[in-house]
Order: structure tokens, then sequence, then C-alpha cells
């Protein structure tokens, strides 16, 4: 039995679609706890606006589009832990 295209055949599929959640799921510290740094393998922990996971070992920081992590390594940058020396000097008033 050949089934037409995905639209179509939902009435003819084996659960019903309100048994489907189709709300998005907020990045949680205990789903963070699960993950480890590909690059590395070191821990990772989610920052605190919630916006990106950064890793403790190589300082990678991984971003969260659409409360989804993109734990690829080209996709991440390197964040340094320390401000840098532009950042501490002050303006002269």
């Amino acid at each position: 039995m050949t089934f037409p295209p995905f639209p179509f055949f939902f009435p003819l599929y084996p659960f019903p679609l309100s048994f489907v959640n189709l709300a998005r799921m907020k990045i949680t510290e205990e789903f963070v706890e699960m993950m480890i740094c590909p690059a590395c393998q070191s821990k990772v922990r989610l920052r605190e606006d919630g916006a990106a996971i950064k890793c403790l070992g190589c300082r990678r920081v991984y971003p969260i589009e659409d409360d989804m992590p993109m734990m690829l390594p080209d996709k991440a940058t390197i964040e340094d832990d320390e401000p840098t020396a532009a950042a501490t000097t002050e303006r002269p008033a």
C-alpha cells in the first residue's frame, strides 16, 4: 500500500495528531548537564542570558537558535573569561 504525500495521509497516520507535541521545548539546566562539548568533550553550562551554551574547557560558545542548541564547532565562537583591555580602560569625561 502506498501513501500519498505527507499532508494528505494524516488521517491514515498510526497515532492522532493530538499525541504530537508541537510546542517548543525550553532549554533547561538539567538538559545542558547531560551535554558535552563536541570539540574537547568538557562540560558545558547554559549562559546566564539563556542565549548560548558555553564550554568550560575550551571556552567555545554555542548559540541557541529557535530553541535548539547549535553544537557545531563551526558555529561556535571563542569567548574570553577575562575582560579585554579596551573594556577595562575608562574613558575621559
